[in-house]
């Protein structure tokens, strides 16, 4: 699947963290389809939080064709020369959303069954499965994380590694898939690790500053 022509993906998520180096936004990393040898290009240009997301999908991917655990296909990827050189907030945050949604995996689920309509569950395709788990996992189970802003950007994700139906569809499943956020108690729902570990690097940047200083 060609992505060169892609635009770089887009934010909306209220609150920003503070910003990383240039060096650490414009990730390019390559993953490889585990049937059929089909390569699924990450695009340079993104920002960090989709980079953890594109991640957090290759490794639910990968759990949809191999059963593979979603801890052992990042540990791979960690293992690589460029997954080395990814920044610890993108491969912290990753590793949450994918570990977030294999352990509501059930229950998310179900809803996506609920709302596929004409597609059944089983019919699927695992792009467009893993990219509505993510989401899913995301709006339910994520308390700082505006909903619409995880939308936009599964849809992204759709326009980048699915078919020309995947953005409307995972859209329409996603949109439906939100109203149930309420429905879900309070002690299920985390802080997203993107914002908490963005205030530990911050903290650390001031403080190996200010020890310059002295």
């Amino acid at each position: 699947m060609t992505t060169k022509d892609r635009q770089p993906l887009l934010e909306e998520e209220g609150a920003t963290p503070p910003e990383m180096g240039e060096e650490e936004t414009l990730l390019a990393l390559r993953l490889e389809e585990s049937e059929g040898g089909e390569e699924f290009l990450i695009p340079p240009g993104l920002r960090p939080r989709t980079v953890a997301r594109c991640i957090a999908f290759y490794s639910l991917y990968q759990f949809s064709v191999t059963y593979e655990p979603v801890e052992r296909t990042l540990l791979q990827l960690w293992e690589t020369e460029i997954g080395a050189q990814t920044d610890a907030l993108i491969r912290r945050f990753a590793a949450q959303l994918a570990q977030l949604t294999i352990k509501h995996l059930d229950t998310i689920d179900r809803l996506i069954e609920k709302y596929a309509r004409k597609r059944a569950f089983h019919r699927t395709p695992l792009v467009d499965l893993a990219i509505l788990r993510l989401g899913a996992a995301e709006i339910l189970y994520l308390s700082d994380v505006p909903p619409a802003a995880t939308i936009n950007e599964m849809v992204e994700l759709a326009k980048i590694f699915g078919t020309e139906e995947s953005p409307a569809f995972v859209n329409a499943v996603l949109d439906r898939i939100q109203w149930h956020r309420h429905e879900v108690p309070e002690s299920e729902k985390v802080s997203s690790q993107w914002f908490s570990g963005a205030s530990e690097v911050s903290s650390e940047r001031s403080s190996s500053s200010a020890s310059q200083d002295c």
